[in-house]
């Protein structure tokens, strides 16, 4: 049975990702969504997006206008998994047909279009450290070798590996911030 929903009507939507290992991007075709708070925390800028990227455990809040009479598809915009019917039918009132699917045009997802103006600014004696995350597949029946800057657990745990000094005896940096900007690898299955 389709979800019944009135035109015009703004509704607050709680997306929450449920898996532990898998990330989810889910699109509701005929509405436009702005995603307002990620994990819980009201974001600095809310932004209309076309889909919503959920990784493991996370949690997206957004303002969902039903502006579009029909019937549609709030699903996962990941063509292999769409195959195995992950969505749900959302229907206008007073309307009837057969469940539409219209495929965002755009399937990236950042996070820094929810900061707001002043969010980038660092101290000047800041050291920046990149750290890309990415998963390598195993094989099928293992886990997926996950990766920071193309290294796994323990390759990237070596001294050679280490960005700043540090004091061993605290373990801490010392004199001056850390500022971790994180990121991930190109995603394969944005198609």
């Amino acid at each position: 049975m389709p979800n019944s929903v009135s035109l015009s009507a703004l509704t607050r939507r709680r997306f929450t990702q449920l898996s532990g290992m898998a990330v989810g991007s889910l699109a509701l075709s005929g509405a436009a969504r702005a995603a307002t708070a990620l994990d819980g925390n009201p974001v600095a800028q809310a932004q209309t997006v076309s889909m919503l990227r959920l990784a493991p455990a996370e949690r997206v809040s957004a303002i969902v206008e039903m502006n579009n009479p029909g019937v549609w598809v709030l699903g996962e915009v990941r063509k292999h998994v769409q195959a195995s019917r992950m969505g749900i039918v959302i229907e206008y009132a007073n309307s009837s047909g057969k469940p539409v699917w219209t495929q965002p045009e755009d399937l990236v997802w950042n996070y820094r279009q929810f900061a707001g103006a002043g969010d980038a600014a660092q101290p000047r004696d800041a050291i920046t450290i990149e750290l890309v995350f990415d998963s390598k597949f195993q094989g099928h029946g293992n886990e997926e070798l996950w990766r920071i800057n193309g290294l796994g657990y323990p390759q990237n745990s070596t001294p050679e590996h280490s960005l700043v000094p540090r004091d061993a005896s605290i373990g801490v940096v010392v004199g001056t911030e850390e500022y971790f900007v994180i990121g991930e690898a190109p995603s394969k299955w944005n198609t």
